[in-house]
């Protein structure tokens, strides 16, 4: 059974690989920030796995590197995008 039912999850599923986003987390007030006293995180969407509900985001470290982070969808309560449309 799929437990993936949210519309952020939904959005997810139709997302393509490079778009970005800001993540707000629920009961967060403020978009996700990995840093400390740092503006928000802008992640990139890598992949979405309807079985686990899990959405993989990368994001840039100070350095220029770039990290992995694998949220749950169901934990996301908005998202902002700044590339393209859903499912477009």
């Amino acid at each position: 059974m799929n437990s993936c039912c949210s519309c952020i999850c939904s959005q997810f599923e139709k997302a393509h690989k490079g778009h970005t986003y800001l993540i707000i987390l629920e009961g967060a007030l403020l978009p996700l920030s990995i840093f400390p006293n740092t503006p928000p995180t802008i992640f990139t969407f890598v992949k979405f796995h309807p079985g686990s509900c899990c959405v993989e985001l990368s994001f840039p470290l100070p350095s220029g590197d770039q990290r992995l982070i694998i949220i749950d969808c169901n934990e996301i309560a908005a998202i902002v995008t700044f590339t393209g449309t859903f499912g477009g």
